[in-house]
């Protein structure tokens, strides 16, 4: 009775170790993010916190990261992470990155597991940015920057309105 509880206790560790290790063809060839930490300047200013610069490989998203205090996208403790996933062919390839829109002077060469300092520098063109929403879209409640200006017909009035908890 001992002989065949060992035997299944021993089975099981087998199968543990195992299934730990197992992994998918496509996770072992998982290419490294590279991670980048810098300052994003629109014009001559830093930009505003709560902005989004994102970051573009060839025409597939590569990450994003919300712009800190004093213009910061990306420090030590929380680097902005750009990520090609499984697709090898990306090593190497231009990243460039954007801000409402606007593309920044600065651009990357996408590198695998490392970490690099990369101030961006775009134009006064990424300060303002206005959602302009066709006919037919949707429209969210609260959403900032909205142009309805493909709406209003002139003599037409627009109100807007505060909640009481304002």
């Amino acid at each position: 009775m001992a002989s065949i509880l060992q035997r299944i206790v021993v089975c099981s560790l087998l199968l543990l170790l195992m299934g730990g290790v197992a992994v998918s063809a496509e996770e072992a060839t998982q290419l490294l993010p590279m991670f980048l930490t810098g300052t994003v300047y629109i014009g001559e200013n830093t930009a505003t916190p709560g902005l989004i610069v994102s970051a573009d490989i060839l025409g597939i998203d590569g990450g994003s990261a919300t712009i800190m205090s004093n213009g910061t996208y990306g420090n030590e403790s929380y680097p902005m992470m750009v990520q090609v996933g499984a697709n090898e062919t990306l090593r190497g390839a231009e990243v460039t990155f954007w801000l409402n829109g606007v593309q920044a002077e600065e651009t990357a060469t996408y590198q695998d597991g490392v970490t690099l300092p990369l101030d961006l520098h775009f134009s006064g063109a990424a300060e303002d940015k206005l959602n302009v929403i066709h006919r037919g879209n949707d429209v969210f409640i609260g959403e900032e920057g909205l142009d309805v200006s493909h709406f209003i017909k002139p003599g037409e009035t627009l109100g807007w309105w505060a909640s009481a908890s304002n």
